[in-house]
Order: C-alpha cells, then structure tokens, then sequence
C-alpha cells in the first residue's frame, strides 16, 4: 500500500480537524517546509498523550509547530559551528604532535598502532589509508595549497592535508594511533585519551546530524561520554552522556572559555525566543524534552581541565 499524495489545503485540513489552530499565514508555512519534516518531525510535544487517533493538546497553533522547528535548526547551527572549533584545533595537535614523530609517514602501518598486527585492524588500516588517499585527490582538484605542495614537492605533508579530511576521518586517525600520541593529544585538552575518544564519538553523531539537518534537541547518540565532574555537579544521572546537554558538556571541556562563553550566551537567545512563541506548552517541558534544564549551571563551575 502507497502513502496517497496530498495538496497543501488537503495537509491543513488534516492537522485541523486533529484540533490544531491555523491561520492566514499557515499555508504559505506549509508550502515553504515539507510537510514530514516540520510537521512529523516536531508534533509529538504538542500531541495530547494516551489518545488515538491523536489530537493535538487543547489551543495548540500552528505557529508553535514552527516555533520549535526555528529553535531546533538554530540549536543545529549553533551546535555545529562549535563542533567545528573542536575539530580544527584538533587537526592542528594531530597534525602536529604525529608530524613531529612520524613525519611523512601517515600512510605507514608501523605509524599505527595495529593491535600486534591483528588482520582485522590492519585490514581497517588499509581502508583509512584510501579514505586518506581519496580526500587527497578530491582536494588536488580544486585547492590551490594541495596542488602547491603536489607540484613543488616528492610527498604533501599531513600538516597540509589534514584540513581536507572529514571529521570522521580525525576520529578514526585519532582512534589507530599509538597510546602514547593519544595521551599527548589529550593532554593538550587536559583530559585523558578515553575521555577525549568518547567525546569525539559523540561529537560526530550530532555534528552528522546538524549537517544533514536531521532533528536535534530529543535525539541520543548510540555513543556515550563518561561521566565526569560536571554530572556529579549538577546531579546528571539519565541526561549529559549521548543527548544535546552531552554535547554542551563537551563543548565546557574542549573549548576556550571565551568560546563556550559564546556558547551559552547564543543558547539563552535561542531559548528566550522559543519560549516567548509558545503558549500551549512550558519551559519545563522543554527542557524536560531536550535534557538541558541547567546547562547555564556549568558557566559557574570552574573549568576542571583548562
């Protein structure tokens, strides 16, 4: 059986006669934003519970709806323009501290740790070393510096390639190198290299989900931090380890302060609005949803890695 198609009238009509109020404006709304993705994707908070077929919770406008799809998609730039900080100071000590022992060598297994040369994990090696290979020759295409170095040069140095590798790419780097230059990573972070390897796992499931404007604020990486001092600050027992609230701890322990100031300082602004457009639901039930109830607590706390 199909899905039977439906005009835009016919898609208001639908999400009327379940008890949602409109107006003049809600049409050209609906005709400027799929359907699936601002309706589906953002009801469920205003849909009354235990109740089939479902209806939405007694005034609820559609305006609302709309309200939580503009903060979840500012939430998403906000989040990945941060992410992007901790990746390109990443690129830079990775580069840097791997340049410094291995030189040239970063498509070299011995540069690796191989796990005593189990089949598996240099099978992975040799697929990571095309992945490199191909970003190399995607960049050479089109990067001034990269043809640079390819034309005037035997080898391009990682130091140079590194910002042509995905942020995925970093983590699996970072995840096959030897103990002792994760531990120097790390430290540069003040953290330890499990601790940094959880946050980087993490890091990439919400910056994946950012960049292909997926759902953000309810959604849980399979991935989790460990726990650390700021979730025994703030009594986090169920919350800070693979949602959104995981990912502002994250940005409290990898970003200058400066930044994460900026961090909390756009998340006020994007919660103010969002609360002066609703009028059905609360701001306990937001945070209730997004899991970031205190998340303006960790400004007070002095940087325990810093």
């Amino acid at each position: 059986m199909r899905k039977e198609f439906k005009t835009y009238e016919e898609q208001l009509d639908i999400l009327i006669k379940k008890g949602l109020k409109t107006d003049e404006k809600s049409l050209n709304i609906l005709k400027r934003n799929n359907y699936y993705f601002l309706i589906n994707r953002y009801k469920n908070i205003f849909i009354e519970p235990n109740i089939k077929p479902n209806i939405f919770k007694s005034g609820t406008h559609f305006n609302e709806i709309v309200a939580l799809y503009d903060f979840d998609r500012e939430l998403r730039m906000i989040v990945l323009k941060y992410i992007i900080t901790i990746e390109n100071t990443l690129k830079s000590i990775l580069s840097y501290e791997f340049s410094k022992k291995y030189g040239y060598a970063y498509r070299d297994l011995s540069s690796y740790d191989t796990n005593n040369n189990d089949p598996k994990r240099i099978s992975e090696l040799r697929g990571f070393f095309k992945s490199i290979n191909y970003s190399i020759k995607k960049s050479l295409s089109y990067e001034k510096h990269m043809q640079y170095y390819n034309k005037n040069y035997d080898e391009i140095p990682l130091w140079v390639i590194i910002n042509s590798l995905t942020f995925g790419l970093m983590v699996k780097f970072y995840k096959y190198l030897k103990e002792e230059e994760q531990k120097r990573i790390a430290n540069e972070f003040g953290i330890t290299r499990e601790e940094l390897y959880n946050f980087l796992l993490v890091l990439l499931y919400f910056r994946n989900l950012s960049a292909h404007n997926q759902r953000l604020f309810d959604e849980k990486s399979e991935s989790r931090i460990l726990r650390n001092k700021y979730h025994y600050i703030l009594g986090l027992k169920d919350r800070g380890y693979n949602d959104v609230m995981a990912v502002i701890i994250t940005f409290k322990c990898l970003l200058e302060q400066k930044d994460f100031n900026m961090v909390v300082k756009e998340l006020d602004n994007n919660y103010k609005t969002l609360f002066n457009r609703l009028v059905t639901i609360n701001e306990e039930i937001v945070f209730e949803k997004t899991g970031m109830r205190n998340y303006r607590e960790l400004l007070k706390i002095k940087n325990w890695y810093h």
